[in-house]
C-alpha cells in the first residue's frame, strides 16, 4: 500500500458542552516513515490544543447578549 498522506485530529473538551477540534495533513514524501509522520502530526495537534489561545474581540456568543435575541 503506497501512503501519500496522513491526517491525524483530536478533540478538546472545553467544559460546558463545547470542544474544540484541531485538525492536521502531512504529505509523505517518497522515502518518509509513515509512522513517524503520525507521531509528529499527534506531538503537533496536541501541543496547539494545549497551547494557550488568546481571546478574540468579540470571543462570546451573541446568542447570550441581552435584548439581542430578536436579531437572529
Amino acid at each position: 500500500m503506497k501512503i501519500t498522506s496522513i491526517s491525524y485530529q483530536a478533540v478538546r473538551n472545553l467544559g460546558n458542552y463545547e470542544s474544540e477540534r484541531l485538525e492536521a495533513t502531512a504529505e509523505v514524501a517518497l522515502g518518509d516513515d509513515p509512522i513517524e509522520t503520525v507521531r509528529s502530526l499527534r506531538l503537533f495537534v496536541h501541543e496547539q490544543l494545549d497551547a494557550p489561545s488568546s481571546a478574540m474581540p468579540d470571543d462570546h456568543n451573541p446568542l447570550f447578549d441581552e435584548g439581542d435575541a430578536d436579531r437572529f
